[in-house]
């Protein structure tokens, strides 16, 4: 079972959230187009904001239409100027003339009551399609556009609360999905962490319908959605469950609690799932000292053959096969009353659990202990490397297409690793210690070989 992308699914659980409100924020989308659209119109809206004595250092910009968290951070840089464009209606004579018109605000404002969700228009187009149908069909979508471009009114004070909802709701899973695009932490041993808190969100979010019945409208909606992927531990990926045991700060007891969380503290659920997870764990324990034993032995057997014949002739000489025997039947019988050896994984869980602190790394610490815990270190090496999200990798293949274009084609591997790294290597600099241990591989002419240079 593939471990899915927590960013996709995260887009898969607001999405209908969004669109409920599609017409709120297509309004507001249309009002700062209008503003950025030229420079003298974003000087009047500063000006404006200057009038309104608006203390905020962001300005507004548009967003990407079919992303919802750049919907997300465009609603909320937008919602503290919301007396700026008021004061626009009333100042600026051709963004009232654009936006300004007779329209029934009640049948302009979204129905909140029903769940099914009607786009009526192109302003919030969320495309299912495949990029090749995308493509033959741009030219047609275009034109309909131009001929059918509805109007917009100027955003209503509901829309501006709407928007204010709508941000209060998303902004975990945005604090979440940035969390999880990291590209150099570890991020499995937090899935579940974050999937509680996330939990924990949404049922606070349902428990307010009576004070705010917009918020508590999209946190039902948002988690039928949560429900489908994540509501059932058969669902998921089991191998999330198992980096949760193998943080030393969380161990069993992190564990519990964050099922907890998840099942609203249904004890019997609790306890079905943590059994389930330790007997999984258990399995893939026994096949990972199965899979090493069985490959240290092989290495062994070549170097200890002669010596364990020449061994077990010695003894057989020097001792009495009746004694030997009474000896080995003497430790049988202490070993009955005795308690069978603890494995590592069994160890691992009774040990104390390590204290958490800021600058705790859970590599370093499995790295540190791998000769206390052999086998176990092995894997966790293998399941704290998965990533919970694809975004760092799919942003690394779009900027490759941005650099390695159809104009640009011709460039070598060795040329594009190097922009791509340069690029991410003046964005985030990396360490200096880092680079002092970087020794060129057969001391070949790094300058060189990218510059393309031929060999004297």
């Amino acid at each position: 079972m593939q471990v899915r992308c927590v960013a996709h699914v995260l887009a898969l659980v607001v999405k209908d959230a969004v669109l409920l409100y599609h017409k709120s924020v297509g309004r507001i989308r249309s009002v700062i187009k209008f503003v950025t659209g030229s420079p003298s119109r974003l000087a009047k809206f500063k000006e404006c904001a200057a009038l309104e004595k608006i203390d905020c250092k962001k300005m507004v910009f548009l967003d990407v239409k079919t992303r919802w968290n750049a919907t997300y951070l465009m609603l909320e840089a937008a919602i503290p100027y919301e007396k700026v464009f008021k004061r626009l209606e009333r100042d600026d004579k051709s963004f009232r003339s654009k936006y300004i018109f007779k329209e029934s605000e009640s049948e302009a404002l979204p129905n909140t009551d029903d769940d099914t969700v009607v786009i009526d228009n192109e302003d919030y187009y969320l495309s299912s399609s495949s990029e090749s149908d995308c493509e033959v069909d741009v030219s047609r979508k275009n034109n309909i556009k131009k001929k059918n471009k509805p109007r917009h009114h100027a955003p209503y004070a509901a829309d501006w609360s709407y928007a204010r909802c709508l941000v209060k709701c998303l902004k975990i899973f945005f604090d979440v999905t940035v969390k999880f695009s990291a590209s150099v932490q570890v991020t499995s041993h937090e899935f579940l962490w974050q999937l509680a808190l996330i939990h924990e969100q949404l049922v606070r979010l349902r428990a307010i319908g009576n004070r705010d019945p917009h918020i508590s409208r999209m946190a039902e909606i948002m988690f039928r959605k949560y429900n489908a992927y994540w509501g059932d531990y058969e669902d998921m990926n089991s191998v999330m469950y198992f980096a949760k045991l193998l943080d030393p700060r969380e161990k069993e007891s992190g564990l519990k609690f964050d099922l907890e969380c998840l099942y609203e503290q249904d004890d019997f659920r609790v306890t079905t799932v943590l059994k389930a997870v330790k007997q999984d764990m258990g399995r893939l324990y026994d096949e990972y000292t199965s899979m090493y034993s069985n490959a240290n032995a092989e290495e062994g057997i070549g170097s200890t053959a002669a010596a364990g014949v020449d061994d077990m002739v010695v003894s057989v000489q020097e001792e009495n096969i009746e004694d030997m025997l009474e000896s080995r039947k003497k430790r049988r019988r202490m070993n009955v009353h005795s308690t069978h050896p603890k494995s590592e994984l069994e160890r691992y869980l009774l040990d104390d659990c390590e204290a958490s602190t800021r600058e705790f790394d859970i590599l370093a610490w499995w790295q540190a202990n791998s000769t206390k815990y052999k086998v176990l270190s092995l894997m966790a090496k293998d399941i704290l490397a998965i990533p919970v999200s694809s975004v760092a990798s799919e942003s690394a293949f779009s900027t490759g297409k941005r650099i390695l274009t159809p104009w640009r084609s011709s460039l070598s591997a060795r040329t594009v690793e190097a922009l791509l790294c340069t690029q991410s290597w003046l964005q985030k600099p990396i360490s200096l210690d880092f680079l002092c241990d970087y020794v060129p591989d057969d001391n070949s002419n790094i300058e060189d070989d990218i510059l393309g240079k031929d060999e004297d």
